[in-house]
This record gives structure tokens, C-alpha cells and sequence, in this order.
């Protein structure tokens, strides 16, 4: 079995690249989709009194999109219910245990035993990768 000729590999390097921008770029929507509805209660208004501290609650995909956001200034706690996770094409560590693995402030998952109706528990390796 030879080397892939120069030019595969230079395409290979470019989709790795282009993938890791595509989850780059997600990652930054998640945080600025979270800037607002984190924004308006700290701001006060329609919400009522202004706010210091908020907490991130989200369920399946929304306990992903929530663990993506929750580094965003202002937020002090997320609770992950049941949530989901996912690689993005090319990347080998999923894009929520990755976030996981980062995040600094507190946190809580809870999750059911595995089956269909939680991808058989894609996110359990999440509970080793959140602050203790």
C-alpha cells in the first residue's frame, strides 16, 4: 500500500480545514443566538427587573446549543436535560464534549438510561468533561 499522492493529501488538509471552520463558525452562532435572550433579562425591560446572573436549562439539541453558550458573559450555570450531541463532518471528538471539556462555570446533567429516545445516551461522556 503506497502514500496518497500530495495532491490528496493537500485536499484532505483543506475539508479538515473547512470543517473545523464549519465548527468554529456554529459554535460562534450558538454564543451570539445566546447573546440576546441572555442580554434582554440582564438589561431589564419586558423581562421585569434587571438581571446578573443567568442560568442555561436545555433539553436533546437544546441541551447542546445551551452548553455552546454558556461561556457567554453573564451566564452562571447550565443544566443539560437529557441533551444530544454530534460530530461535525471530519472532526472526531463530538462538538458538545469538546464545549464540555472547556467550560468554567457550574453545571448539571441529567440524563436517563440509554436508549432511542436519547441517541442511547450520546452525551454521557459529558459527565467526566464538566466541572467538577
Amino acid at each position: 500500500m503506497g502514500l496518497a499522492p500530495a495532491s490528496q493529501a493537500g485536499s484532505v488538509r483543506e475539508h479538515v480545514a473547512a470543517d473545523t471552520a464549519r465548527m468554529e463558525a456554529l459554535i460562534r452562532h450558538a454564543r451570539q443566538v445566546c447573546a440576546a435572550p441572555v442580554g434582554s433579562p440582564r438589561a431589564g425591560g419586558t423581562f421585569g427587573a434587571p438581571v446578573e446572573r443567568v442560568m442555561l436549562v436545555g433539553f436533546a439539541a437544546g441541551g447542546l446549543s445551551s452548553l455552546l453558550a454558556a461561556d457567554t458573559p453573564g451566564v452562571v450555570g447550565f443544566v443539560g436535560l437529557a441533551p444530544f450531541d454530534r460530530t461535525i463532518s471530519g472532526q472526531a471528538e463530538r462538538l458538545g464534549l469538546a464545549a464540555a471539556g472547556r467550560l468554567r462555570t457550574e453545571a448539571l446533567l441529567l440524563r436517563a438510561p440509554p436508549s432511542r429516545c436519547n441517541a442511547e445516551a450520546v452525551a454521557a461522556p459529558w459527565g467526566a468533561a464538566l466541572p467538577a
